[in-house]
């Protein structure tokens, strides 16, 4: 699993519109994604329709958001 959480955050897929926000943010790595709380994200300007499609993708990586069931 550690070697999945150094991956780029481009491994997920995302709108280059939201990688961009989350790149801008010092969000690069799987890590750093898993890191972060919903609302952490929302407060990015990040809509949650697409964090629930992240936090998908995460989960079937075995991975999910910091504080999340």
């Amino acid at each position: 699993m550690d070697k999945l959480l150094k991956q780029n955050i481009e491994r997920i897929e995302i709108k280059d519109e939201v990688l961009n926000i989350l790149k801008d943010n010092n969000i690069i790595l799987l890590n750093d994604l898993c890191n972060k709380k919903k609302k952490d994200l929302k407060a990015l300007g990040i809509e949650y329709p697409v964090i629930n499609d992240m936090e998908l993708q995460l989960q079937l990586l075995g991975l999910r958001f910091k504080n999340s069931l």
